[in-house]
């Protein structure tokens, strides 16, 4: 908890938390190895800090600023420089509970990321940061079979 007080730190220093009341929660769920905190101001969730391997982050950050403007991508608010965490726009929901109807997710999954998505060489490997690297035709390939599996 004290380096994720050091990063609210940093956060007012900046700017993001002005006269707000500011809480710190620590998310149990997620994709990450590494720490997840959701950012509360004045009681409502307004940032997530994610501490993680600066792989990981360095990732997470080039993926989220290449695709800032789909809107169901969360907004970069904050990159530490050695890319130790990153704070970014929280977004209501939940990912593994109730999420509603399939085709309603997957709909707007396609249309408001998949259709979005920047073109890379053919050379450059692709995969799981820390993981087994796969080209994009094997990993496409996976993907479409784990989803045609699970519907």
């Amino acid at each position: 908890m004290e380096k994720a007080d050091k990063i609210i730190d940093v956060l007012e220093s900046e700017g993001f938390l002005m006269n707000a009341n500011i809480e710190l929660k620590r998310m149990n769920s997620g994709t990450t190895s590494g720490l997840l905190y959701t950012l509360l101001l004045d009681k409502k969730p307004a940032y997530v800090i994610k501490i993680d391997d600066s792989k990981i982050i360095s990732s997470t950050k080039d993926f989220l600023l290449a695709y800032k403007e789909i809107s169901v991508i969360p907004d970069v608010i904050y990159a530490d420089e050695k890319d130790n965490y990153i704070a970014y726009t929280f977004i209501p929901g939940e990912t593994h509970n109730n999420r509603g109807s399939k085709l309603e997710w997957m709909t707007i999954l396609i249309r408001e990321l998949f259709t979005k998505y920047n073109k890379i060489n053919n050379d450059t490997s692709w995969g799981r940061v820390n993981g087994i690297h796969r080209s994009t035709g094997q990993s496409l390939t996976i993907l479409v079979f784990s989803l045609l599996i699970k519907a």
